[in-house]
């Protein structure tokens, strides 16, 4: 007779923090989200804002090549119908640095970059497609 081995589950949790830090709790064992409570710069808020008072439809799509973090991410074609708003560049600049953060915590070659913005949920499935750790923000 085959005797079932118990394996003690792992409690789920969550971290939270204000630092960068607590993004790299996702990889313990038993933690499914990490939430870092970020504070943007006056500049990038701003350019949030008013990029969503234009209304206009924002849905932009890349694949960058990151090498694990060892790489500048190439964000010269994300959002260039915005570039003359101001704030723009500091906009580019933190989602250069999220990525490049992102990369160099998993290990990954490439990385995914969606840009968009939403007036319903982003993806209602997105726990059932095979993606092991996602990093999301938003600015407005």
């Amino acid at each position: 007779m085959l005797a079932y081995r118990f394996k003690p589950e792992t409690a789920i949790r969550q971290a939270q923090g204000d630092t960068p830090d607590v993004l790299g709790d996702i990889l313990q064992d038993g933690v499914n989200l990490a939430l870092w409570q970020r504070q943007l710069p006056a500049h990038i808020e701003d350019f949030g804002a008013l990029l969503l008072s234009m209304g206009e439809p924002l849905a932009e799509s890349m694949t960058l090549e990151v090498q694990g973090g060892e790489v500048e991410p190439d964000l010269s074609a994300l959002a260039t119908g915005y570039s003359d708003l101001l704030g723009y560049q500091g906009f580019i600049a933190d989602v250069s640095w999220l990525v490049g953060a992102y990369a160099c915590l998993l290990g990954g070659e490439c990385v995914g970059l969606r840009l968009r913005v939403l007036d319903k949920a982003m993806c209602p499935r997105f726990h059932v497609d095979h993606v092991p750790v996602r990093l999301i923000t938003t600015y407005g």
